[in-house]
């Protein structure tokens, strides 16, 4: 059974022999083509209703932006070398801090297919939250 869902996958927690408890985040089977599709016809839409209500701003560009970073958000290799990038940073800053994010397994991660450490907590807006709340 899936322990989150998402837009483009679900996550699994498993225990794995040799890494032990970890997440392991599968994006849903046919999303890169379904998602290109959309971006297609958001672009040529975009240019029509550009030139129809004669904006000055160049929609069918900022569809390609947003088309990038979505493609981006696909490939979970991408995704898992942001977070490597982030850990490292993050321990270099504040060593032992409360606050954290899940290593990922770089040798288990694929493009549609990311593993990460398993962490037990909560998501920070939720603590943050709880935090205002005892405040007032």
């Amino acid at each position: 059974e899936p322990v989150a869902a998402g837009s483009l996958g679900q996550v699994y927690r498993l225990t794995l022999q040799g890494y032990g408890e970890v997440a392991v985040k599968v994006q849903r089977p046919g999303i890169r083509p379904q998602i290109c599709i959309d971006l297609y016809i958001l672009r040529f839409v975009s240019a029509w209703v550009q030139k129809w209500f004669d904006l000055n701003t160049d929609l069918p560009s900022l569809v390609d932006e947003y088309g990038a970073r979505l493609v981006d958000e696909l490939d979970f290799t991408l995704e898992a070398q942001r977070a490597e990038t982030f850990c490292r940073a993050a321990d270099q800053l504040v060593p032992d801090a409360a606050v954290t994010a899940a290593r990922p397994v770089l040798e288990l991660t694929t493009s549609s297919v990311l593993v990460t450490e398993w962490v037990c907590g909560e998501r920070l807006e939720l603590t943050a939250a709880r935090d205002l709340e005892e405040a007032q």
